[in-house]
């Protein structure tokens, strides 16, 4: 993530998945309405890494999106790996 000083690396949520495809819409719709709300960019990005990782551990694509309540939980138990997040 860039912002207006420096770039922003954000980890991922390690899931095993069934199905490679909705992660993309599962990670931008959720970006993109957790940035309506306002807590940032950040926040925004990690929450739509954790919708992603929920969508491609289910089966089915529109039935797999997680609602805010599943994304809130998910994100209480489960860690972010950011090892291979870029650092320099």
């Amino acid at each position: 993530v860039q912002t207006c000083a420096l770039p922003i690396y954000i980890g991922i949520f390690c899931v095993t998945a069934l199905k490679p495809f909705g992660s993309g819409d599962a990670f931008l719709g959720t970006t993109m309405a957790t940035l309506a709300a306002g807590p940032g960019i950040s926040a925004a990005v990690t929450r739509g890494a954790a919708a992603a990782a929920i969508g491609v551990s289910r089966r089915g694509c529109a039935r797999a999106m997680p609602t805010a309540g599943e994304i809130d939980s998910f994100m209480e138990s489960h860690a972010m790996d950011s090892t291979d997040a870029a650092t320099d």
